[in-house]
Order: structure tokens, then C-alpha cells, then sequence
């Protein structure tokens, strides 16, 4: 039976409640996305958390992401965003190889957890591959928050990696699906037997106009779906969400 799993990315809560990003209540906006996938809970096999779930690192806005998921009772998997806290963020949501090992297993599928995070700093780097990238045959779900690739041209500082580490995680065992946040914009690009897939911001999406970020003028919050089966990915999609009222 095939797995749903939802990917989510960029939540950017800060611990002030009327904290804005780009004009948009980043709060409202992820409870907004929460009911949605709420919706679709009886469904919903995995949750995946692409970072940036703080903007400040505070305790108080990853409490408010703890109140936003308390009645989900499928497992989530994260991986640090730039503006995360590792020690918060782990404490909130587990982010090892491991943890969804035996539901992925049934689908013939595995997750590498890659935390690109280098403190104080915007843009990413690849340390080191988890051994679990050695796939086989199963479909290899990779994590991390840095986009690899820049489709739009745009500027902003993605992931800092040597042309040799980058073909390294272009060329693991296929079939391999990249999972990615930090662009705040829906991505899908093959390379060859590699797909890349960016989640769009549950805060605000962007437009790259001049390589600067700008808040899109479609700036709807939303993620990404995907659905697994025997082995490869069998569908993906954006789900488009309408925000919300500023919640307390």
C-alpha cells in the first residue's frame, strides 16, 4: 500500500506573535497549513520538516510549533534551516536517519537526513553522506534544507559545496529524490537519475527578480505531497493554502 508523505518547509515563527516576514504573519500562515494537513490525517503517513521552523531561534516560537502539531500522531523527521536553533529543533522533532526506517521500509524506500547548516551563516554545506545513501534498488529520500540547484537564476546564497561534492550526491544509487527548502518557492528538477524537489514556505514565497528575494505578489503558503510506492516516487503535488486569522 502506497505512503503519503508530506513535505514542509520554512515555517519562520518567531517568538514574537506579530513578528512579520515580507508583510506576511508567519504564525497564521502555519496554522493555516496545520489544518490543512489536518485534513488530510487519516491519510498522512510521514511528515518531513525542511527547516527554518524558527526564524529567531527562541524557545517561544518553537513552542508555538509544538501547540500548532500537538494532535498529530504521525512521526515527523527535520532537518536544520540557517535560522534554527539545532539543540530547539531536535528536541521538537526527531532528526535522524532512523526514526520513519521501518514505514519507509515497506515501500521499499529509504531517508538521509543532511543538515547543510553552517552557524551564522545563510547559505549551506554538505559535511559528509549518510552511509543510509547507499539505496540499493529502494527509492533514496534525501532531506536538507539548502537548495542544490538554482533554476531561476536567482542570487541568494543556496548551499556552499565543491563541484566534487555535488557530484557525489547527484550520482548516489538511483532512483534518488532530493527534498528541499530555503528558496521559499516549489522546485522540480531532474539531473540525470536525480530529481530535485523544493517545498514552497508555509511564511511566504518569493521571487528571485535581479537575483534579490522579493515577497511573490502570489504569496500563498503551502507544501508539498508526495506518494511512494514499491520502490519509486508515484506522484508529487502542491497544495496551496489559504491563510488564516492571526492566532494567539
Amino acid at each position: 500500500m502506497a505512503l503519503t508523505i508530506a513535505h514542509v518547509s520554512d515555517f519562520h515563527v518567531a517568538g514574537n506573535p506579530s513578528f512579520l516576514l515580507h508583510g506576511e504573519n508567519t504564525r497564521a500562515n502555519l496554522a493555516a497549513v496545520a489544518r490543512s494537513l489536518g485534513e488530510h490525517r487519516p491519510s498522512l503517513d510521514l511528515i518531513l520538516v525542511g527547516g527554518d521552523v524558527s526564524h529567531d531561534g527562541s524557545p517561544e516560537s518553537y513552542e508555538f510549533v509544538e501547540q500548532i502539531f500537538a494532535d498529530f500522531a504521525c512521526p515527523f523527521v527535520a532537518t536544520p534551516g540557517n535560522h534554527d536553533d539545532r539543540r530547539r529543533l531536535a528536541a521538537l522533532f526527531p532528526t535522524g536517519n532512523d526514526v520513519a526506517d521501518g514505514l519507509l521500509a515497506t515501500e521499499r524506500a529509504k531517508l538521509a537526513v543532511v543538515d547543510s547548516q553552517i552557524p551564522g551563516a545563510e547559505e549551506g554545506r554538505v559535511s559528509s553522506i549518510p552511509a543510509v545513501a547507499d539505496s540499493g534498488d529502494s527509492l533514496l529520500l534525501v532531506l536538507l534544507h539548502h537548495d542544490l540547484v538554482q533554476p531561476d537564476g536567482g542570487g541568494r546564497p543556496g548551499m556552499r559545496i565543491p563541484h566534487e561534492e555535488l557530484s557525489k550526491l547527484l550520482t548516489l544509487s538511483p532512483p534518488t529524490v532530493f527534498l528541499t527548502g530555503h528558496r521559499h518557492l516549489a522546485m522540480d528538477v531532474c539531473i540525470g537519475d536525480v530529481r530535485i524537489l523544493g517545498a514552497p514556505a508555509t511564511s511566504t514565497q518569493f521571487d528571485f527578480e535581479g537575483g534579490v528575494p522579493r515577497r511573490s505578489s502570489r504569496s500563498i503558503p503551502g507544501y508539498r505531497t508526495l506518494t511512494v510506492e514499491d520502490g519509486r516516487l508515484h506522484s508529487t503535488r502542491i497544495v496551496d493554502v489559504a491563510a488564516g486569522s492571526t492566532p494567539a
